[in-house]
């Protein structure tokens, strides 16, 4: 039996994501809301916020834009403002397969993320994350790449089955190996992103909820778009 330090706890899920540029905020939540999935909305917006870890070569970015059928991300996630205190961040290790995902899930210490010089998200994580030696090691390998936030909405089909989140106001930081933020930005507020998450005894009927979905479907992660704008590939 594993000891708390070891443990990992893990989710397996199918994931479709829409890219959406022509349509409003309100246009895309009126067209999810009469959708015949029946989605409603099952908990309050929030911002969310993401750090992502990368290797020095970028590989898991560019495996993203390579269209790698396998490939990981690495992001410390947390909920409300972006800069002052962060309580209860988690670390998360995201593989995908195709559209098939699994997430391995870490809490991380609390901490305050300021923009000024001599913060340091890696020394931090490092001394006080709990997890296993092969989560270490691996973790250890990695540098901060980005800082990316935006508003979120939650919904959920009738049965259950589907979850659909939408995203707007889709801002990117350039931080430092350390985590510390440059001033430089870019902030979409003519984007939304849709994502639809389902389990995988979902799979058979996805297709049919997806093409009722009229927006462009997309292979690309927020990480990947991020890193593109602020390197100059998109």
């Amino acid at each position: 039996m594993m000891n708390p330090a070891e443990e990992q706890k893990w989710s397996l899920r199918y994931e479709r994501k829409f890219f959406v540029s022509d349509l409003s905020q309100h246009e895309v939540g009126h067209i999810v809301r009469n959708h015949p999935a029946m989605f409603r909305e099952v908990f309050p917006a929030r911002q969310v916020n993401n750090i992502y870890f990368d290797t020095p070569d970028a590989r898991h970015w560019r495996d993203n834009v390579n269209g790698l059928a396998e490939r990981t991300k690495v992001r410390l996630r947390w909920y409300g403002e972006t800069f002052g205190a962060v309580t209860k961040p988690t670390l998360q290790v995201k593989g995908k397969r195709g559209v098939a995902s699994w997430k391995e899930s870490y809490p991380a210490p609390s901490l305050v993320y300021s923009r000024g010089p001599g913060f340091d998200i890696r020394s931090l994580l490092r001394e006080h994350l709990v997890v296993g030696e092969s989560a270490r090691a691996r973790f250890e390998t990695l540098d901060a790449t980005l800082l990316n936030s935006y508003q979120r909405q939650y919904y959920l089909s009738t049965n259950e089955k589907f979850r659909l989140t939408i995203d707007v106001a889709v801002t990117f930081h350039r931080v430092g190996r350390a985590g510390e933020v440059y001033l430089e930005n870019i902030r979409h507020d003519d984007t939304v992103i849709v994502e639809l998450k389902y389990g995988p005894d979902s799979d058979a009927t996805a297709d049919e909820v997806s093409s009722k979905l009229p927006f462009l479907v997309t292979k690309s992660s927020k990480y990947a778009i991020g890193m593109g704008c602020l390197n100059g590939e998109s």
